[in-house]
């Protein structure tokens, strides 16, 4: 892979952020947005949608929708110094526009701001969240469309058709609505949900889990009340004589139904793997900022970090931002800005982004150093 030596940021569309001037504007905004009242204010989590070029509260947390961004904040008490702290993750969808995207890189900083640049933020991208994100959720469900159109009325005369594919990741339950109403869209290592205008069908892989199909089931019950009670659910396993207008509705045949092994090979494809640890400086000593390459290897010395700069480490599946105390203004600005480029520059636009601060860093950042 082709790494770049040296960056220029005047050479980006980030150049403006992270002056002086933006900062104040910045803690100013945080400090009169009125979605913001009570943010951190209690162990938790909280969650604001970013639209119309600002951030609403989002009252159904475990529900996101793939045509937006969001931020979700994170409150708790540290289990040994009993210090409240704060993790922020800005959660982008697959069809969200560039303008919330900036939107919510740019409030996920003014939200740092009004809680004193304490916590650790994390740039989520759908269908590749941390752990570390999904396991604030009992089950997390993604929705295809925007916030306006993604969630429907009982109201309504005639319902699409909708597929949701329904498994565990980690310790979370996730449900996602697949676009492609096509049999080859199925796996036999998870549990599928076909919501018509008639009939919700749950379709139970022959791998998939107990903890899947109750969930399954939970969801499609969910659907059905949404649309007062109207549609029967259809659980295929106990009815048998109903399968084939399931298979109707979907385009394809059975056969191409995808195995679990299948299905496990094609998603070990797509992941990004660990790499060897690339370090790099991010530094306006020069009078420009620049990325520099200051390090490689499995294990690097971690006294090659200096307080006065922001650093950014490469790792495959994270890039990590590490702030620097001393470190101007317009690098701690620029820094998140500066690392989303830089993923897409080396082709990894969905990597994990962390921007941790020093004296903050977690073990996982740690364990690349010696």
């Amino acid at each position: 892979m082709i790494r770049p030596q040296q960056i220029k940021l005047e050479d980006t569309n980030v150049a403006l952020i992270g002056s002086e001037a933006d900062k104040k504007a910045r803690i100013s905004a945080a400090k009169t947005e009125k979605e913001w009242v009570g943010a951190g204010e209690k162990e938790g989590v909280q969650t604001w949608l970013c639209a119309d070029f600002g951030v609403k509260k989002w009252n159904t947390p475990d529900t996101f929708v793939d045509g937006d961004s969001f931020i979700v904040l994170h409150t708790y008490k540290d289990k040994n110094s009993g210090a409240t702290r704060y993790n922020v993750h800005f959660w982008l969808g697959n069809e969200s526009s560039i303008d919330e995207r900036g939107v919510a890189a740019y409030k996920t900083v003014e939200l740092d701001d009004l809680l004193n640049g304490v916590p650790v933020q994390y740039r989520e991208t759908q269908g590749n969240e941390s752990e570390r994100f999904l396991n604030l959720f009992q089950h997390f469900k993604v929705l295809n469309g925007g916030h306006a159109s993604a969630f429907r009325r009982v109201e309504q005369k005639v319902f699409p058709t909708r597929l949701f594919q329904v498994f565990q990741e980690g310790k979370t339950l996730k449900v996602l609505q697949i676009p492609q109403l096509k049999t080859s869209s199925l796996n036999e290592n998870d549990v599928f949900i076909l919501e018509t205008d008639q009939k919700i069908y749950v379709w139970r892989g022959k791998d998939s889990s107990p903890k899947e199909a109750f969930k399954a089931a939970e969801v499609a019950k969910k659907l059905r009340d949404e649309r007062g009670a109207k549609p029967k659910v259809v659980n295929l396993e106990n009815e048998k004589e109903s399968e084939a207008d399931f298979w109707k509705a979907l385009e394809g045949s059975r056969d191409q139904v995808k195995s679990s092994q299948q299905y496990a090979e094609e998603k070990e494809a797509k992941a990004l793997k660990p790499e060897q640890a690339v370090l790099y400086k991010l530094s306006d000593a020069s009078g420009s900022l620049t990325l520099e390459k200051v390090q490689e290897g499995d294990k690097l010395d971690k006294s090659g970090l200096d307080t006065n700069d922001v650093f950014i480490l490469d790792v495959g599946k994270e890039i990590y931002v590490w702030i620097g105390k001393g470190s101007s203004i317009e690098e701690k600005g620029r820094a998140v800005c500066y690392a989303e480029g830089y993923a897409t520059s080396v082709n990894k636009p969905h990597a994990l982004i962390v921007r941790l601060l020093e004296g903050g860093e977690s073990n996982t950042f740690n364990k690349y150093f010696n």
